[in-house]
């Protein structure tokens, strides 16, 4: 499913047999532009908001400012039914400043795992590093690389 904002869009893939969340980011937006959309979403599909996710960012140009971050984690927390704030985030992206970004989110989401990958393959890894096999065999987006880059920076 696809969400469009003014100069850029995630297309969101639903695994439900994986229970992960694949996210591919592609242009420039805003944080507030991604809360004013994320509650219709989570009504929609609330395992967007409820399962461990993997966000492919290598095309996203644009930046989400902490405050709307902050406000994103919370409301999340109120709207998405059987909330768990110790869900994984993988985080794909070659932009040495998402680190950065990633340690600031980790302070409004503490219990939360992050991880930051240089490929989506690296990211599912680490994702299904203590699943069950069977899962691993199931389709994947056609976006995914399947080629292994940077090993995991983890985010503690």
């Amino acid at each position: 499913m696809l969400r469009t904002f003014t100069n850029g869009s995630i297309e969101y893939f639903i695994d439900r047999d994986r229970g992960l969340i694949f996210g591919r980011w592609e242009g420039d937006f805003r944080g507030n532009e991604l809360l004013a959309a994320l509650p219709s979403l989570w009504r929609e599909f609330p395992e967007i908001g409820r399962w461990d996710a993997i966000h492919d960012m290598m095309d996203f140009t644009g930046f989400l400012e902490h405050r709307y971050t902050r406000e994103m984690i919370s409301l999340r927390a109120e709207l998405v039914p059987d909330f768990n704030p110790q869900v994984r985030t993988a985080v794909v992206s070659a932009d040495p400043m998402k680190t950065f970004e990633i340690k600031i989110t980790k302070a409004s989401a503490p219990d939360r795992q992050f991880g930051l990958f240089g490929s989506n393959a690296a990211a599912l890894d680490w994702m299904m590093a203590d699943r069950p096999g069977p899962a691993r065999n199931s389709p994947l987006p056609w976006w995914f690389d399947r080629s292994i880059a940077a090993g995991p920076v983890r985010i503690s």
